[in-house]
């Protein structure tokens, strides 16, 4: 992918806060109208209707555009448990936060002085009538689509192989874009977690129950305690009462991370199972070799790209099929092999390898390894999709070949 996929992530986050802008100056005008003098400042309901506008339009504007694509795929895998521990977490993450917001230094007189200005903006919002749709339902559905369903997704298909610096960049815009210095290490840590749950399931959708829950949980905080200058010693009466909420807090956010990492489902497999569609229904001779094979035959817990083995005779076919459905990176050249089709494709922002007549270079000679029907020996049922596994003792005998000792532990 080229540097172009960069710029559009940081143009997004530039759109977004042009929007803000903008929906800002048309509420303004259209208040000056109303009250019949020029306002250069929206009181509190006016200021819920700048950001009804600003929100809706951001929404608006990322899915029709496509910057952020829709799917229901996510939410017809029927992710019950994925979504209840992504509200755990968000509850379990409330009190670690106010503990680190409350560590923070103290700003210079200026920057102070904004932050001052930014929470009572924050408290008008809290006690105006629909502030709670603004903040707990609108923002949270506006702001995962642009930073994870349109920002993270183009870093993510710009460079897949390096996830997690495109996750901590994605996390980065997110706290820039909240414009309050003293809110950059929670948008940022939150933003990392927010991130990594996209890159698994390539999903707004647990992002935007996890945003609603972090939200709801403040908004509820405020109402029960409403000073903006609160402290955990002044919820809890002691310092050691706090560090005690903190511990138990800890407690259950990390399960609940645990727990995630367990049941989301993984971004490859939702991609595998549109490939196989798409493949099957044409007709094509393949099978999936390689880390996803060991993956799905319970010989790996980790797997980053798909390796697809097809049948010469038909590469070309399933090359197209392919194209169609995600980006053809340029071809390479590897010294340890001399195989006559080899393609990258970024599907979803999976890297996937299409390869047929593969030929593995050993000692100079050259060890022909095709497709053949005889080994493809299992298929695994990926909900009701049916996906044909090369053989494990072939792909023995290929990482034996290849030098790679542990993956031929795996096989055994």
């Amino acid at each position: 992918m080229n540097k172009s996929n960069l710029f559009w992530a940081v143009g997004y986050v530039i759109i977004f806060l042009a929007i803000q802008v903008m929906a800002q100056y048309v509420t303004i005008s259209v208040a000056s109208l109303v009250n019949g003098a020029p306002l250069t400042e929206l009181d509190a309901m006016w200021t819920i209707v700048s950001l009804v506008l600003f929100s809706i339009s951001s929404i608006a504007l990322f899915t029709l555009a496509r910057w952020s694509p829709v799917s229901r795929s996510f939410v017809l895998s029927r992710p019950w448990l994925v979504l209840a521990w992504s509200v755990v977490a968000a509850i379990g993450a409330l009190i670690p936060s106010l503990f680190v917001q409350g560590l923070l230094p103290e700003w210079p007189e200026e920057i102070q002085h904004y932050i001052d200005k930014m929470e009572a903006l924050a408290t008008q919002l809290m006690n105006t009538t629909g502030g709670y749709a603004v903040v707990c339902l609108l923002a949270p559905v506006a702001e995962e689509l642009v930073f994870r369903g349109a920002v993270l997704r183009t870093l993510l298909e710009w460079k897949p192989q390096r996830r997690w610096t495109m996750i901590v960049l994605s996390a980065l815009l997110f706290a820039f874009a909240h414009l309050n210095p003293a809110q950059l290490l929670h948008p940022f840590v939150i933003g990392l977690l927010l991130g990594w749950m996209y890159e698994r399931t390539r999903s707004v959708i647990p992002g935007i129950v996890y945003h609603w829950a972090n939200n709801t949980a403040a908004y509820m905080l405020y109402h029960v305690y409403p000073s903006t200058d609160i402290t955990l010693t002044d919820i809890f009466g002691s310092e050691g009462r706090a560090l005690m909420a903190v511990a138990f807090s800890l407690l259950i956010i990390l399960p609940a991370i645990f727990q995630l990492n367990m049941t989301m489902k993984t971004a490859q497999l939702a991609t595998l199972k549109r490939i196989a569609s798409k493949l099957n229904a044409n007709g094509i001779t393949w099978a999936v070799g390689g880390s996803m094979m060991l993956y799905l035959r319970g010989r790996a817990t980790n797997v980053h790209d798909i390796d697809l083995m097809v049948d010469e005779g038909q590469v070309e076919r399933a090359r197209e099929l392919l194209g169609t459905m995600g980006k053809h990176l340029p071809d390479k050249d590897n010294a340890q092999y001399a195989t006559r089709h080899y393609h990258k494709f970024v599907i979803d922002g999976t890297e996937v390898d299409l390869i047929a007549g593969f030929v593995i270079l050993k000692d100079g000679v050259a060890h022909e390894c095709p497709l053949l029907k005889k080994d493809i020996t299992d298929r695994h049922d990926l909900e009701g999709t049916s996906i044909p596994l090369h053989s494990l003792s072939v792909w023995r005998e290929y990482y034996s070949l290849m030098g790679r000792t542990e993956k031929v532990a795996m096989c055994e």
